[in-house]
């Protein structure tokens, strides 16, 4: 794995693109291991207007950055009656 500084660095480029707008999760030993992004339209806030969102789930295991990570997309409907 990419010594925890690289990878620390890159959350911090991460976190300048998206303004803060994700979280992470760490192992047992506080290295990285996912990225969650939740995206949703800017009439979110409006909660009746708000019909859909998605949550980016990026997988890092011990491997990177020989082994690129794996990612998991999840869209969140609201039904529509």
């Amino acid at each position: 794995m990419a010594s925890n500084e690289e990878v620390e660095e890159e959350l911090l480029a991460i976190d300048a693109i998206l303004e803060g707008g994700f979280t992470t999760e760490r192992d047992a030993n506080g290295c990285l291991s996912k990225i969650i992004i939740r995206c949703s339209p800017l009439v979110a806030s409006m909660e009746e207007r708000s019909y859909v969102g998605l949550t980016l789930e990026v997988i890092v295991t011990t491997d990177y950055p020989n082994k690129e990570p794996s990612t998991r997309v999840r869209l969140h409907p609201k039904e529509i009656f």
